[in-house]
């Protein structure tokens, strides 16, 4: 029987740029392990009673823990499938699990939705992560494309095709030619409509969705303040830059040529302290949710460097802002600008230190 490896991801860099693309999904995981074969037996226990005794079953016991974890849904499918596949038909084998890792798909988007209702979006994005990394991995030693052309009969034009038959009063009927009546009518009122279904593509096309919107949901959550104002600035600029040839400072984007209400100093400098001082503490809740659904560190590394790069390129934007801001319009003077951008490195250096944290994990 197929052996049911699983683990999590290698240590190979992913994600270009501060999203996923397709061969950042393929570096994301290579699951590993002795692995489950069908029926709950392990690898290692086929080894015989040989040395290894009590921590060799301590392995095994820790693998079926794991195994356990998956979503059952997923799980009973893995295990069919690796039940079946030197039983039947190559063909009818690839058939049965195209269909099946398209359900699965579904299943684990379904079981996502209601996760992020009952514990957040994070939870619901790294649940999701989690089980089509598995499933991705699972599917690899089948060989299998998992691409196939589905066929069905249209009748759309049926009730037309029957209305010209029965107003045809010369219709040949046993004509035995093209223009029989008969053969017309099949011709005009049936057709056959063929869909192409990519089941590894949907797959990888669900991952990478997923990674992004991890990447996207951990890095609001983290710097959600800063990255909104940031938005805004640049919205700001970009509104300036159209009105005006001459210059694209964020002063124009206001009325009566004065910087707009959200970088007012006082507000600059509360959002960027608060953030700072909340950081420490969203960044180990941060750390222990990925550890509940990703045990590998290398895999939790890869996940993050894209958010830690998105943030990094926000705050280098909020001091490029902050320096455009003349003193003494909207507060701001010296001494704000001084802690804002104090506040601003010691959110880098936070989101920085985190990141390091991680790599030396691996």
């Amino acid at each position: 029987m197929l052996g049911l490896s699983f683990g999590t991801s290698s240590d190979q860099e992913l994600l270009i740029g501060d999203s996923c693309t397709e061969s950042s999904v393929d570096d994301l995981g290579t699951c590993r392990g002795s692995g489950i074969v069908a029926g709950g037996e392990t690898s290692g226990s086929r080894s015989g009673s040989g040395g290894g005794g009590s921590s060799d079953d301590d392995a095994i016991r820790a693998q079926l823990r794991v195994y356990e974890s998956w979503f059952p849904p997923m799980r009973s499918v893995l295990r069919i499938l690796s039940k079946i596949f030197r039983v039947v038909e190559p063909r009818v084998f690839e058939d049965i699990a195209l269909q099946s890792v398209s359900s699965v798909t579904r299943s684990l988007k379904e079981g996502s939705a209601y996760i992020q209702k009952k514990s957040g979006t994070v939870h619901a994005d790294l649940f999701l992560v989690k089980h089509l990394l598995i499933l991705r991995e699972q599917l690899s030693p089948f060989d299998i494309q998992l691409r196939s052309v589905e066929r069905q009969l249209d009748f759309s034009e049926a009730g037309k095709a029957v209305s010209r038959f029965l107003a045809n009063r010369n219709r040949r009927l046993f004509s035995l030619s093209t223009e029989n009546a008969l053969v017309a009518l099949l011709r005009e009122g049936v057709s056959v409509q063929e869909s192409s279904v990519d089941s590894k593509r949907d797959l990888d096309d669900a991952l990478r969705s997923a990674c992004n919107d991890f990447i996207e949901h951990t890095s609001t959550d983290l710097c959600g303040p800063v990255l909104l104002w940031v938005e805004k600035c640049k919205g700001a600029a970009a509104s300036s830059s159209s009105s005006s040839s001459s210059s694209s400072s964020l002063r124009l984007a206001g009325s009566n040529q004065t910087n707009p209400p959200f970088m007012e100093a006082r507000h600059v400098a509360s959002l960027t302290k608060e953030t700072a001082d909340s950081l420490p503490e969203r960044l180990e809740e941060m750390s222990t949710r990925m550890g509940l659904y990703l045990e590998n560190p290398a895999t939790q590394s890869i996940l993050l460097k894209p958010v830690i790069r998105k943030i990094v390129r926000a705050l280098d934007d909020a001091r490029r802002f902050v320096g455009e801001v003349v003193d003494g319009e909207s507060g701001w003077d010296a001494e704000t600008r001084t802690a804002v951008l104090e506040s601003l490195r010691t959110i880098e250096g936070l989101v920085k230190s985190a990141a390091s944290r991680q790599t030396t994990r691996q």
